[in-house]
């Protein structure tokens, strides 16, 4: 069966403006709701327009039109990049120039999905580039070539501009652009066939993501994974991927997305899986959850023509159709050869089905026609595939025989690149989970030394307690015994003051002693001195002198 996820690689292509959404949302999460906040934001730079002259007026005039792009007003933003434009002419501002074309560029992409649009302007700005020697903003002219050319299904000349995306983002050091840029290469070899290719750029850029921890570019392979096993009718692997995908999810990757006009096809590619896998009630609960809110809605094509997808696989022909033509109306107004060659199958294989085969044959006829120029060979297998059967049902043999020879050709070489698809994805699956095992015992390896290196580092931390403890205690030991050892000192010193006073007593007691004993001693000879004196005053008659 015929795997119809081909207009879902367009969302890979648009990853750049991711970056350049989250600045905006965090400038605006952080001052409040996200209506007052866009608001404040604009309001901000017409207040500082007001002061800017020359250069820095155009540049601010640019940055508005962005602004008002991001925040779902054309008419506004188209009004602000008009102006950029006549101001940068009249100054002759050359790199002004480029940007407001850029950024027209952008707008009628992002507002119309207008490719062919989107690609004159995008080369208008890249002539502009050319003239000056500020190349900032080269590489969104790169991004709007690429997108608007690859929608087209000039897929060579798209990869070449993917590739000087790249170029350019690897010089600057830019790793959330050189992701986007390989992402893209691819999503332009898968819808192009080369599946080899396409999952390798696909291993570049999850390492890459890895490498620089971001979690939407993750999201985003995880999607291109399940797109691939879209490709080679996996649909179970690619509902995992996608589930996985899904599982990241926040409202702010999802305002990414919409920044990034692919949310709509991640989330119509996912109701399209069920619809493969028979699972019709919950197809259509996702197809109603996330419809497009309106006719007028520029996405309103992608629901148009999945749900048109829906009814075919359920044979319910008429209804399918009834969703198909629209679709492909609005598909080649825009130029998306990609949906268009996708679309006119389904058409050609619906009146097929309904044995209108006038329809069937110019559908398959038209779709052939853009198949030999997009190169798709699911493509144009699936209109050999209706032309032989038309062919056979008017007996007309050698038509027939021709196109039933190139409708098992292509459909031996598609089979062959599913093949290859399949064992590249298995190989792939295989390195992703060497990898992972490998990462773990790394985890487990940084895990065993982390502990080790919590125990050493306690080991170090418990011998520098217990030296600390222990050089304590030696201070506290010698202290003590310092203290110890002055009290010591202290009471030998008293105690040699105690008894030098003793000593002092004792001598000063000695003194008096002998004092007393010298008394002692001269008291009786005294008297007896003094008593003989008497006498002998008593003897020779002297009464006075006696007295």
């Amino acid at each position: 069966m015929y795997s119809c996820s081909s207009h879902i690689s367009c969302k890979y292509l648009d990853f750049y403006y991711i970056k350049i959404a989250v600045v905006f949302y965090l400038l605006l999460s952080s001052i409040g709701s996200p209506l007052h906040a866009q608001t404040k934001l604009i309001d901000s730079l017409k207040e500082v327009l007001a002061i800017l002259k020359d250069s820095e007026n155009v540049d601010c005039l640019n940055n508005l039109a962005y602004a008002y792009t991001l925040n779902e007003k054309k008419d506004s933003a188209l009004h602000y990049t008009g102006l950029a434009y006549s101001e940068a002419i009249k100054i002759n501002y050359i790199h002004g120039v480029a940007v407001s074309l850029v950024r027209k560029a952008r707008i009628v992409k992002h507002f119309d999905d207008d490719l062919v649009q989107a690609e004159k302007f995008s080369k208008e700005s890249l002539n502009w580039f050319e003239k000056t020697s500020n190349k900032e903003g080269l590489y969104d002219v790169y991004h709007e070539l690429m997108y608007s050319i690859f929608g087209q299904s000039r897929f060579d000349e798209a990869i070449g501009y993917a590739q000087k995306k790249y170029d350019w983002s690897k010089k600057a050091g830019d790793g959330a652009k050189m992701f986007d840029a390989l992402s893209n290469i691819a999503a332009i070899y898968k819808d192009a066939g080369n599946y080899e290719r396409s999952l390798y750029y696909n291993q570049q850029a999850r390492q890459l993501a890895i490498k620089i921890e971001n979690r939407p570019a993750l999201q985003s392979i995880l999607f291109g994974l399940g797109e691939m096993f879209m490709k080679i009718e996996d649909y179970p692997s690619a509902l995992a991927n996608f589930r996985e995908a899904f599982q990241m999810d926040t409202p702010e990757f999802e305002k990414l997305r919409q920044d990034g006009d692919f949310d709509i096809w991640v989330k119509m590619e996912y109701a399209e899986i069920f619809c493969h896998l028979n699972l019709f009630d919950l197809a259509w609960h996702y197809f109603e959850l996330y419809k497009p809110s309106g006719k007028n809605d520029r996405y309103y094509r992608v629901y148009l023509v999945s749900v048109g997808e829906y009814y075919f696989l359920q044979k319910k022909y008429d209804t399918a159709l009834q969703k198909f033509l629209p679709g492909l109306y609005f598909h080649k107004k825009l130029n998306n050869r990609n949906e268009i060659q996708r679309t006119l199958i389904f058409v050609a294989k619906t009146y097929l089905a309904l044995h209108q085969y006038d329809s069937a044959m110019k559908y398959g006829w038209e779709a052939l026609a853009v198949a030999n120029t997009t190169k798709a060979k699911q493509i144009t297998r699936d209109a050999c595939e209706v032309l032989y059967k038309i062919y056979d049902w008017r007996k007309q043999p050698d038509s027939a025989y021709i196109y039933f020879r190139n409708f098992v050709l292509m459909g031996d070489s598609v089979a062959n690149e599913q093949t290859k698809a399949k064992f590249l994805v298995f190989n792939y699956d295989q390195k992703i989970e060497l990898l992972d095992k490998e990462k773990q015992l790394q985890q487990q390896q940084l895990k065993q030394n982390d502990q080790q290196k919590k125990i050493l580092i306690g080991g170090i931390a418990v011998i520098i307690l217990l030296g600390i403890i222990l050089f304590r205690n030696i201070l506290l030991k010698r202290k003590n015994e310092a203290h110890r050892r002055d009290n010591i000192e202290s009471e030998l010193q008293l105690q040699k003051l105690e008894s030098e006073k003793i000593k002092a007593q004792l001598q000063q007691q000695a003194t008096e002693l002998e004092m007393q004993a010298l008394r002692a001693q001269m008291n009786p000879h005294f008297i007896f001195n003094s008593l003989n004196a008497i006498n002998s005053f008593i003897l020779q008659n002297n009464k006075q002198q006696a007295s």
